[in-house]
Order: C-alpha cells, then sequence, then structure tokens
C-alpha cells in the first residue's frame, strides 16, 4: 500500500489550495492600516540579515560579533535583500516565498501520509493542513518556524528515498537537510544524533546500518559544527544560541517563584543579564546555564509540574495570530482557563471553527501516537521505520520546547504536519472497514 505511486494530481491540488487559502490570509492583512509581519523576535532576524547582506557578519548593536541566533533563516532574508525581493522595513516578498513553503509543506505531509496509509489518510492529511490556523498564520510572520517545518518535512521525504534506495548520494541529501535544521532553529540541534539512532535501529536490511549511522552522522554535524566553531573563536562558548540558556534559566525562575524560594538578586533569567552584570556573554550562559541544572535538581517535582503544564499548552492551547491577520479588531485572549478560552472562541466568530479545528490536530494527533505504535509492530519494516521518524521527531520538538515559558503555542508549528498525519493514521486505522466506504 506504501509503495504505489503518489498521484501527481493529488500533490498539484493540494498546494494550489493551500497556497490559495494563504494568500487570502495574506490579502487580509494587507487591508489592515498596519499589516502585522513582525513579531518580538522578528527585530533579530532582520538585524543579523540586514549585517549579513551587506557582507557584515552576524552583529549584534554594539557591532560585536554575535550569537543569539542562528544564521540559517537570516541567511535565507539576507539573499533575499541582497536580490532587492525585500527589505527590512518591507518584508512581503519574504512573506510571499514562505506562503509558498508553506504550501509545499501540506502535499509533502500528504504524501508521507501516503506511504504509510494509502490515499484516504493523504487525503485527510492534505485537507487538515490546508486549513490548519497555525501553519498559515505563521508563514504571514517574519519569523523562522515555516522554514524550519519545511526543510524538516523534506528531511523526512529523504529518509523515504534514501530508504528505498540506500545508495550514498541518498543518505548525503538526508544528512544535509537534517544539518542544517540547527542552523535554523536551535531546537534542532539534536536531530542529527536521534537520525543516526534510528538509521540504526529502522534502516533497510540491505545496507550495513552502522557503517551508514556514521556516515550520516558525520555529514549532518558538518553545518552546525562549523557554527559552534565560529562562536567558540570568537566568544568563547559553544552554544548554538544564547536564547537556549536564557529560555531555560527563566524556566528555573518559574520553579522557584512555584515553590516560594527567593531568587537570585542577579536575576540570571533576565534577557539582558550579561549587560546587567557587566559579563562576557559566555560567562553569562555559563551562569544561566548552572542556575537552570541547580534549581531543576533543588526542586524536580516543581520542575516536572511546569514541564508538564508547558506541554499541554504547547499542543491544546488555540493560536490566536490568524485573528491578528484576518480581524480589525480582534478579541484579546485574556485568562488562561478553560471558560475564557471558551468565551474568546465565541468572540472570534466563524474562525472560531479554524481555531477549533487546529486543535483537533494537535490533540489528535498526539492522542493517535500509542495507537499507532501499538498497530505499527503488524507493519512491514519499510511503514515502521517512517512511523518511528514520525514518533521520533514529534516527541523530540514537544520534549525540548516544552521548558519555554512564553508562546508556547507558537512552537507546536514544526510538530503540525506530523500531527496531521498522526490523526489521519488514526482515523482511518480505527474505522471499522466496512466503514471507510463513507470517508
Amino acid at each position: 500500500m506504501g509503495r504505489t505511486q503518489f498521484p501527481r494530481f493529488l500533490l498539484g491540488s493540494l498546494f494550489a489550495i493551500s497556497l490559495a487559502l494563504r494568500l487570502l490570509v495574506l490579502g487580509a492583512n494587507l487591508y489592515h492600516p498596519h499589516p502585522h509581519f513582525f513579531e518580538p523576535d522578528s527585530t533579530d532576524y532582520i538585524r543579523d540579515a540586514d549585517n549579513l547582506s551587506h557582507g557584515k557578519g552576524l552583529r549584534d548593536l554594539e557591532g560585536a560579533p554575535s550569537l543569539r541566533r542562528p544564521p540559517g533563516y537570516s541567511a535565507v532574508l539576507a539573499t533575499l535583500f541582497a536580490l532587492r525581493l525585500a527589505s527590512p522595513t518591507s518584508p512581503v516578498g519574504a512573506i510571499l516565498l514562505q506562503l509558498v513553503l508553506s504550501a509545499v509543506s501540506v502535499p509533502l505531509a500528504s504524501w508521507i501520509a501516503f506511504q504509510v496509509g494509502g490515499m484516504r489518510p493523504a487525503l485527510l492529511t492534505g485537507i487538515l493542513l490546508a486549513l490548519e490556523p497555525s501553519g498559515i498564520a505563521s508563514a504571514n510572520f517574519v519569523m523562522s518556524e515555516t522554514l524550519y517545518t519545511f526543510t524538516l518535512m523534506c528531511a523526512l521525504v529523504a529518509w523515504d528515498r534514501w530508504w528505498k534506495c540506500p545508495k550514498t548520494d541518498s543518505l548525503i541529501l538526508l544528512a544535509a537537510l537534517s544539518g542544517v535544521l540547527p542552523l535554523i532553529r536551535p531546537a534542532g540541534i539534536y536531530l542529527p544524533i536521534l537520525f543516526s539512532l534510528l538509521i540504526l535501529g529502522f534502516g533497510p536490511t540491505s545496507t550495513r546500518r552502522l557503517r551508514a549511522a556514521l556516515l550520516f552522522l558525520a555529514l549532518s554535524l558538518i553545518p552546525v559544527g562549523a557554527w559552534l566553531a565560529r562562536n567558540y573563536v570568537l566568544l568563547d562558548s559553544t552554544e548554538v544560541s544564547s536564547i537556549g540558556p536564557w529560555v531555560k534559566a527563566l524556566f528555573a525562575h518559574t520553579v522557584e517563584v512555584r515553590a516560594g524560594e527567593a531568587s537570585p538578586q542577579s536575576a540570571p533569567w533576565s534577557q539582558e543579564f550579561a549587560k546587567e552584570q557587566g559579563l562576557p556573554v559566555a560567562r553569562a550562559m555559563e551562569l544561566q546555564n548552572a542556575y537552570f541544572r541547580e534549581t531543576v535538581t533543588r526542586r524536580p517535582l516543581f520542575a516536572m509540574e511546569r514541564f508538564f503544564l508547558n506541554a499541554l499548552a504547547m499542543v491544546g492551547a488555540p493560536n490566536d495570530r490568524i485573528t491578528r491577520l484576518c480581524l480589525e479588531d480582534p478579541p484579546d485572549l485574556v485568562g488562561g482557563s478553560v471558560r475564557a478560552r471558551l468565551s474568546w472562541l465565541r468572540a472570534v466568530g466563524p474562525l472560531s471553527l479554524l481555531l477549533l479545528l487546529g486543535m483537533v490536530v494537535s490533540l489528535g494527533g498526539i492522542a493517535c501516537l500509542p495507537l499507532l505504535l501499538l498497530r505499527g509492530r503488524a507493519w512491514d519494516p519499510f511503514r515502521r521505520s517512517i512511523l518511528a521518524c514520525l514518533v521520533t521527531v514529534v516527541l523530540y520538538h514537544w520534549g525540548v520546547s516544552s521548558i519555554i515559558q512564553y508562546q508556547a503555542d507558537r512552537y507546536r508549528i514544526p510538530m503540525i504536519p506530523l500531527l496531521a498525519v498522526s490523526l489521519a493514521l488514526g482515523v482511518f486505522d480505527t474505522v471499522p472497514r466496512k466503514k471507510r466506504e463513507f470517508f
């Protein structure tokens, strides 16, 4: 079932429909007197891209070398700036590119579902992702989620290509795609290691798995290795980004507050911790990491509580970006209670249907994972390998992002295509065979 040819008309149709819906949202956004293209993090990306486009490298506001953000997304923006297709003040060209990448991610996810479950799960996956509001909205902002998600989907397609034809060129492609992910978002830092383990455990039996895993790992670590070497030489640090230690310090501070403990007066959770304390960036990150480790070790139960609450918020909270793009005067999402969220959903009108769909995709996709793992034991090795990749990537991103204290709904975006695949496979795996004809 998973080995037949994927219909090209379905690929083209899903892409066209997805792109049309995203362009409609862009049109609604452009209709505003002041379109919404920027989030707080956008400033970092635009500054880095502007510096790169002028050959200055990555610099902070004082002109010193910076590792605040990895260079992948900013390099794409810099290319568009250099080609005059976009600019720091007019990013519409970059947004159009992101809309295309977001639309392409829809048939890619549908294709993955087709490999495992056939036409019906593939079609349902495509419909869900074409309408899913988080992916639509994120493509309208100068943020790295859309590029990262697209690259991640390409990596999974490359896994299929390598599994079916385990040659060196296919493995190099898989390594290249996996290797650039940490340069787009720091969350991808451990994916090369995970994929090498997947090769060992689920690679085709016709290849030497250990040799393939080692070659893959060596190649996929080259991009991030070069970036870490640059940071070590210029800043005496081996961090991918200075955001990581700050996020962990913020998590530790929340744990301390929950436990009723006094927090350090130096406030290592401050974004300006290095400047406030007069410390080199590398030393400040060391102190933030130490603060995180000490707090979590001292209060493991409170840390676990905060972690699981963050994980639940990531997949269960509605994403309000689509309302800002489509509504002239969107209601504010105030309060975290269920009643407050239901009241907000009623206030946004018809868009609440899309928001509810997004929550069904994220929560339903997570709920279907145990079922798929149970049923997958009887699948053939190829389908099991795809399932192993899907589950590993979802749980990894869910885990590493659950220490983040803010904008939780934003960090589920790279997981959304795979959660849609999981939901579609779960639906058609649980529906009795005779009733599937109605779908």
